[in-house]
């Protein structure tokens, strides 16, 4: 069995995999946009097109931060965890 280190390193293990989408909301989200892109002119088309993109990649490395920042905490608490048990 591979380390958890290896796991990650080899994106067998992915934090994302294990957070799943409510259905309701994906599905009433989608059918919402359609709806809106349907009104947009080409002009507004474009602009909506660009923004999904800037917001997608934002929005990606919010979560690495914050995937980042958790992992980094969990690591400061074990190290604590593990220095109180010397004392």
């Amino acid at each position: 069995m591979k380390s958890v280190i290896e796991e990650i390193y080899t994106s067998n293990l992915r934090p994302t995999d294990h957070i799943k989408a409510e259905p309701e909301y994906v599905n009433e989200s989608i059918a919402a946009e359609k709806k809106l892109i349907e009104t947009f002119t080409k002009e507004q088309s474009e602009l909506y097109e660009k923004y999904t993109v800037l917001d997608n990649i934002h929005n990606g490395r919010l979560n690495i931060s914050a995937f980042k920042y958790g992992l980094q905490l969990g690591i400061r608490l074990m190290s604590e965890i593990y220095n109180i048990k010397d004392k």
